[in-house]
């Protein structure tokens, strides 16, 4: 679905192309998942999924999945073979869209697959001590300073229970009990083995609480920080009038 240039291309031809590369590229005849990442809105829904059905029956695909869904198109889309599993992005600071669709996800039984827990590295590389605007999105105006708010707080957990901020972000995405897996970048071997680190973590189940009313309280601010802006906005429009 995505082009890798910023583009979305849904069409069934597109799509086996992509896959026929990615088979060999990887030296298989056969792939376990195919995400189809973005819905291409130029494209029925049900010709790009098609188009992953027929893949499955030609035994080159095992299942299908879709990635990032709104909820007004994953009420569209009918339970099929071509959408076994969905994927969608959750860590401290994204985690609205998720939370919206989940109702629908467990009531489907889809296998649930998780990405960027760590912000896209945000959290490894402790990039928000520099207070650097950037142009991800929990940078913008309306979520730059309330996150930041967050991030601290996470951080003095970080500190008292004596673990990294990627073991903290990998517990509290895994200890989501409807999530099967969760995909994590690496960029070095050094980070392999601290994400792994999660695995022997002592940190006690009632931190999910700490965590929660840490990100219920920025979430607040936020949405206090946009009506702020909003109305600041509606002022200087009316003054310019």
């Amino acid at each position: 679905g995505l082009t890798g240039y910023g583009g979305i291309n849904g069409h069934p031809e597109y799509l086996r192309n992509c896959l026929e590369t990615s088979l060999k590229h990887l030296d298989t005849d056969y792939i376990d998942i195919f995400f189809l990442h973005r819905i291409d809105h130029n494209v029925p829904i049900h010709d790009s999924l098609g188009s992953i059905q027929r893949l499955i029956e030609e035994g080159k695909v095992r299942f299908g999945g879709i990635s990032e869904v709104c909820k007004k198109d994953l009420l569209h889309i009918s339970n099929n073979q071509a959408v076994s599993c969905v994927q969608y992005c959750l860590n401290f600071f994204e985690s609205s869209t998720f939370y919206s669709v989940l109702p629908i996800l467990k009531q489907r039984n889809y296998g649930l697959a998780t990405y960027s827990p760590f912000s896209s590295g945000w959290f490894l590389k402790e990039k928000y001590k520099s207070l650097t605007i950037n142009k991800m999105p929990f940078f913008n105006k309306g979520f730059y300073r309330p996150h930041f708010t967050i991030y601290k707080a996470l951080m003095q957990l970080v500190k008292h229970y004596n673990i990294t901020m990627s073991e903290l972000a990998l517990f509290w995405v895994l200890n989501h009990s409807d999530i099967h897996t969760t995909i994590f970048g690496t960029s070095s071997l050094f980070q392999l083995v601290e994400n792994l680190k999660v695995l022997q973590t002592k940190v006690p189940l009632t931190v999910m609480k700490e965590i929660n009313k840490i990100l219920e309280i920025g979430s607040k601010q936020k949405n206090i920080l946009r009506n702020i802006i909003c109305n600041i906005g509606l002022k200087v429009t009316k003054l310019i009038r």
